[in-house]
């Protein structure tokens, strides 16, 4: 195989799981699309950049 390309379908999903999940691990990220159209992508979580996230408070609301 030649690897796993930056955009798959579904159905190359399904069926190329475990060689995906590599990828990622390597640091690749993928897109995902059905129909042609783009429904996500994936990319590996641990190594996304910290984001500090300010408490929801009452006086943030309005």
């Amino acid at each position: 195989m030649g690897g796993v390309p930056r955009e798959i379908t579904e159905q190359d999903l399904r069926e190329r799981c475990d060689e995906i999940l590599d990828a990622l691990e390597r640091g690749r990220p993928v897109t995902v699309t059905r129909g042609g159209r783009r429904i996500g992508d994936l990319l590996l979580t641990g190594r996304r950049p910290a984001t500090t996230a300010k408490p929801f408070t009452e006086e943030d609301d309005g």
